[in-house]
């Protein structure tokens, strides 16, 4: 273990004097990223056990006092060290994967609500794109697919729309070949996905790569939910713009389209 054995004893004496729903809730953080995590999060409700205390705030407020956790003092946020984290990741054997690690999925998942190109909802999604990242990570490493996938697009679309691109096409690139793996590249989810990275690909100016990306999005999306579906559609939008982009000709892009609306 990379820390020192007092850690692991102060954390489990501490540990051991709360209560079960301050145990349940330090579970359910050490899987997040060490970043400042907002409390509105405790306000997205899982499924409890029965006669187990429903409030998350008075559990956080029972880690704070045994400094499990630490609450800012002028944001409505809390942070986990990356130590107690560990130690509470690595106490979680009794399960794999551990049922902590998959109610922190669908925790951040719930929370992670508003279309990521919105500017209107960038205030709340830069707080969770972090904690994202982190438990999707984590997730990914063990096999769970779903929702993982679209918590790493959502994730790189952020990204993506902040022109943070380095950390985007990682994320965008995963959450592709987990779709892929799970539903085949005939699958509309599928489409989306290529076409999310083909756009990536556009706005870094690698056009010769994104063209057949959009080709394949438009492709499925056609054949699978029809040409007025609105993914279609916006597949379709994107995909007309490309050959602009690559300086084609009016015939240029008419030839590019065409059979491929012909599929309907």
């Amino acid at each position: 273990m990379q820390y020192p054995k007092s850690v692991a004893i102060t954390w489990q004496t501490s540990f051991d004097q709360v209560g079960e729903a301050a145990r349940r809730l330090l579970r359910r953080v050490a899987w997040l990223a060490t970043d400042p995590s907002p409390e509105s999060l405790l306000e997205v409700l899982l499924p409890i056990a029965a006669g187990e205390e429903t409030d998350p705030f008075k559990a956080l407020a029972e880690l704070d006092s045994y400094s499990l956790v630490k609450r800012a003092a002028n944001t409505s946020s809390f942070t986990v060290h990356r130590l107690v984290q560990e130690v509470t990741r690595r106490g979680q054997s009794d399960r794999w994967p551990p049922a902590a690690l998959i109610e922190g999925l669908a925790w951040v998942n719930a929370a992670f609500v508003g279309d990521p190109q919105d500017v209107r909802n960038w205030r709340v999604l830069e707080q969770l794109v972090p904690h994202a990242r982190a438990v999707a990570g984590y997730a990914d490493r063990v096999g769970i697919t779903d929702p993982t996938a679209g918590l790493l697009s959502d994730s790189g679309t952020f990204l993506l729309e902040k022109a943070v691109h380095g950390d985007a096409e990682p994320l965008m690139r995963r959450a592709l070949a987990i779709d892929e793996a799970s539903f085949g590249v005939e699958h509309p989810t599928t489409a989306v996905r290529f076409n999310t990275l083909a756009h990536l690909l556009q706005a870094t100016n690698r056009l010769a790569e994104a063209e057949p990306l959009m080709r394949r999005a438009l492709r499925c999306c056609i054949a699978s939910v029809g040409i007025e579906h609105p993914n279609t559609q916006t597949i379709l939008g994107n995909y007309g713009e490309l050959p602009r982009a690559m300086a084609k000709t009016e015939d240029e892009i008419r030839d590019s389209v065409l059979p491929l609306l012909q599929q309907r």
